[in-house]
């Protein structure tokens, strides 16, 4: 288990995720989620990409000016001038105007993706949202960009995602506990600290991943590097890359694959995907008379043996001809 401070374990096989599941018991509040790649922030889709970026580098800047005000004021310089002084004084009140134009600039791109996302999406619907909150659940598990960020009540949800994409590199399962749960009816603009949502069964894919959303005040940024502030316990675990095809094969022996998480066609599509293209599986496959048909490594190497052994035969009679001067 990862303490804040501290370098994360590593998951080698799926015993090691036992025993961090076992540390951080579901039971007892900690909810989890897979991240593909164990680098990535841990940042609410809302807040990702190119706007993040804008954002970090403003906030980056300004803490850097701020910073180099305070330097020359204890070094003496414009010491009794007033247009320093006056400068001196507004550093906190800049940056506190930055951070409310960045939540007034995040809220009004949270409202264009909602009214957007309720035109398109309501005919759409089997089950109507009854407030924003579900509007905003339903999107995010279509892809909308949100501020909910993806937790499951069900660790092994959470491995599958850490293990079924970037199979180049480690991903890592994140298990955090939030005291505060989302008021009931508690409208976007009021949330003024991180809280933890269940939302109703909306969709069968919510049901089915046992979702339940983290979900920050805005302005967003990347929740990792201040978890103290917004989880009452956080720990992490990574699975280094070579340990992911093998820990998502233990899953698919539990039952936990995209189809079963995802019950759709999308979902259908991508599990008999994943097994035609599973080693196992190729290396067992016969035809319908019960011939195997799997072991392709095999009669490679039987024809590569018989090669040689031609090529060695046409070798021995090239050098019998030319001894006996043909």
């Amino acid at each position: 288990m990862r303490l804040r401070g501290e370098a994360p374990s590593e998951a080698q096989t799926f015993s090691d995720l036992d025993a961090f599941f076992e540390e951080n018991d579901p039971q007892s509040g900690w909810v989890f989620r897979g991240q593909a790649d164990a680098s990535w922030p841990l940042t609410p889709a809302l807040a990702r990409g190119p706007i993040q970026l804008e954002w970090e580098e403003l906030l980056q800047v300004l803490a850097l000016h701020i910073q180099r005000f305070e330097q020359a004021r204890a070094a003496g310089v414009g010491r009794n001038d007033d247009r320093f002084d006056a400068s001196f004084r507004q550093g906190p009140i800049r940056y506190a105007y930055v951070l409310d134009l960045l939540k007034r600039r995040q809220a009004s791109i949270e409202q264009t993706v909602l009214r957007a996302f309720k035109h398109h999406a309501a005919p759409l619907l089997q089950r109507s949202p009854e407030n924003d909150w579900e509007w905003l659940a339903i999107g995010r598990h279509h892809g909308l960009h949100t501020r909910l960020l993806d937790f499951s009540l069900n660790p092994l949800a959470a491995c599958y995602f850490a293990v079924s994409s970037e199979p180049a590199v480690a991903g890592s399962v994140v298990a955090v506990k939030v005291d505060r749960t989302l008021p009931e009816g508690e409208p976007l603009s009021d949330l003024s600290e991180t809280a933890r949502w269940v939302p109703r069964a909306l969709s069968d894919r919510i049901a089915r991943q046992a979702s339940v959303f983290i979900v920050p005040p805005i302005p967003i940024r990347d929740l990792r590097p201040t978890a103290d502030d917004h989880f009452a316990a956080f720990a992490e675990i990574t699975i280094p890359a070579k340990a992911k095809p093998l820990i998502e094969r233990k899953l698919e022996n539990f039952g936990v694959n995209f189809f079963s998480l995802r019950r759709d066609l999308d979902g259908a599509a991508t599990h008999i995907n994943w097994t035609v293209s599973n080693p196992q599986y190729l290396a067992s496959l016969r035809d319908g008379r019960g011939e195997m048909l799997g072991n392709l490594a095999g009669l490679a190497n039987e024809l590569r043996n018989f090669n040689k052994d031609l090529e060695d035969a046409m070798t021995r009679v090239s050098r019998g001809s030319k001894s006996t001067g043909r």
